[in-house]
């Protein structure tokens, strides 16, 4: 296997060995976009998604190494704002205590990969809430792998 799905495969492992305030299990994918109809339960989609590659030192190779995971759930037609607004937030929430969970951790699976940075965008998809009510938020985790070549 490629350096880039085993790392995600190690993340999707990191997220299932864990506990969160809404049960979830994590899958290796490469497309977070499911048929609405299935969208009514937590969805959190694992997807490698950039490789970059260059030089650390004179006999050292480096790969910077992009996982997504996407956290999508659609929201129940005859919410009012108010139930929208605490579902929405709980989402967040749990958005941000998976981000919380990888910031700065390594992974078991893949030890050699060393936690760089993350960002979270969208915090919230504001076109598939609008358009399909379905929240969908994106953890953008970066990983270092140094080797030589």
């Amino acid at each position: 296997m490629s350096r880039l799905t085993d790392i995600a495969d190690a993340v999707v492992a990191k997220l299932n060995a864990a506990t969160f305030s809404e049960a979830f299990v994590a899958v290796l994918g490469y497309d977070v976009q499911y048929d609405i109809e299935e969208m009514s339960a937590l969805h959190v989609t694992v997807l490698p998604a950039t490789l970059d590659q260059g030089i650390s030192a004179r006999r050292f190779a480096q790969e910077d190494i992009r996982i997504e995971i996407g956290v999508q759930k659609k929201l129940p037609p005859k919410n009012t704002p108010a139930t929208d607004a605490v579902e929405i937030g709980e989402l967040i929430s749990l958005t941000e205590a998976i981000g919380d969970f990888l910031r700065g951790e390594s992974l078991a699976d893949f030890p050699a990969a060393t936690w760089i940075s993350q960002s979270i965008e969208p915090v919230v998809s504001r076109d598939l809430l609008r358009e399909k009510r379905l929240f969908t938020s994106v953890i953008a985790v970066n990983y270092r792998v140094v080797f030589t070549d």
